[in-house]
């Protein structure tokens, strides 16, 4: 019901592993414009065709489709219980209030990083025990069109295209655990 009641949903997370901070939204035009406009964290993963594995919240009820009442974002503020991660995750969330109105706007403290946008190609589940990359990856490594990412018991996990984006790598083969993120840069 909370959410079925909001304007707009801010969908705070954590990872398990440290990773840069993160957008992540659908791909429509009012999600990306308020995180531009808050401009903080600088790197953004959108999502023209959902996540590929189950359904977030920020596509729950009214906010599924091209005419939710508003924006809808997740923010991945980086690894858990770390004070940077809890710095970003409060900064986030104060902007995305200001943004609307609901407080004074905060002063911009320090410059912002350039906006880099990815578009969300394919979300991979681990399917077997022996899942695994082909080298270490943290994330954002590329891979060229064809280049062998990962092997998934039978199923060999190759980039769709150049400039290929890896996002949060699986660190530990966990069955029906998203392995990995492939998505391409998005020139604006």
């Amino acid at each position: 019901p909370v959410v079925a009641a909001a304007d707009h949903l801010l969908d705070i997370h954590s990872t398990s592993q440290d990773v840069v901070p993160f957008w992540v939204y659908p791909a429509f035009e009012r999600n990306a414009s308020v995180a531009l406009a808050i401009g903080l964290p600088s790197v953004h993963l959108v999502m023209p065709n959902g996540l590929g594995s189950g359904t977030p919240m920020i596509q729950h009820g009214a906010f599924s489709g091209a005419h939710a009442p508003g924006a809808a974002l997740v923010a991945e503020c980086g690894q858990h219980f770390k004070q940077a991660t809890a710095d970003i995750a409060t900064e986030v969330a104060m902007r995305f209030i200001a943004h609307f109105g609901l407080i004074d706007a905060l002063p911009v403290t320090t410059p912002r990083a350039p906006q880099r946008r990815f578009e969300l190609l394919e979300t991979h589940i681990i399917k077997a025990d022996t899942f695994h990359f082909v080298r270490p990856l943290i994330g954002f490594e590329t891979f060229a069109r064809g280049e062998l990412i990962a092997v998934n018991g039978s199923e060999e996990i190759c980039s769709p295209c150049d400039d290929c984006t890896i996002f949060m790598p699986a660190r530990a083969a966990i069955v029906g655990r998203e392995a990995v993120y492939l998505t391409r840069p998005l020139q604006d």
